[in-house]
């Protein structure tokens, strides 16, 4: 992990390994690695129920969310199903 965005869920120097089996977020809301134009991003992905739409969120309230997104414009990579930290340092 790199940057403050998902902070204080997860911090920079973290961790976190994916199941890229869970590339299809309408399966289930959760973080998730996304291929965007800014590269690769770690995401909470939120389904709209009965709009097919999606909302990608900070967990950093310093960022806005990115709502009503159609499925097609972002490429899931895999869901972060883990989470891995350094004690001390």
């Amino acid at each position: 992990m790199d940057g403050d965005s998902m902070e204080p869920t997860l911090r920079t120097g973290d961790t976190v390994p994916i199941d890229f089996r869970q590339n299809q977020p309408g399966d289930k809301d959760g973080i998730y690695v996304i291929r965007t134009g800014n590269g690769l991003q770690v995401k909470r992905v939120q389904v709209e129920l009965g709009k097919q739409l999606i909302t990608v969120l900070s967990d950093n309230p310093a960022y806005f969310p990115q709502p009503n997104l159609n499925p097609d414009d972002i490429h899931v990579i895999g869901r972060v199903i883990w989470l891995g930290r350094q004690v001390g340092a």
